[in-house]
């Protein structure tokens, strides 16, 4: 069998092989473009798949409390600390919600925040 020099297209460098059942194998010394070997190449992969150390989150520190809820009888609020959710029941009379000022007030600024998480009940009826 003869000695073939083939190009390869896409990186327009000589592949030699020596018959069409070496076509597509790669030599294990052969350099990637980066210029390093696959075991090269195959060592820096297994380097940098390694846990990474755990990261300790310092504290977020004292949150603060909310406002005192306006007692409208109109609306019931629950807070509880540990969720930081506040619940507003709004009462329904004949069908219809009823929302004061007050309520709607401290239901806005509540919203407002960051720090907690505000549920309401019965608003979208």
């Amino acid at each position: 069998m003869s000695t073939r020099t083939r190009v390869d297209r896409a990186s327009k460098r000589p592949n030699n092989h020596n018959d069409s059942s070496s076509i597509g194998k790669c030599d294990e010394k052969e350099k990637t473009k980066e210029g390093l070997s696959i075991d090269e190449m195959n060592e820096l992969s297994n380097t940098t798949t390694q846990k990474k150390p755990k990261v300790v989150l310092d504290p977020i520190g004292e949150v603060p409390s909310i406002p005192q809820s306006p007692c409208t009888g109109y609306c019931t609020w629950t807070f509880d600390s540990t969720s930081r959710v506040l619940l507003a029941k709004f009462l329904i009379r004949n069908e219809e919600v009823i929302v004061t000022p007050e309520d709607e007030n401290y239901l806005f600024q509540m919203m407002e925040r960051n720090d907690i998480s505000v549920v309401s009940e019965n608003l979208g009826k």
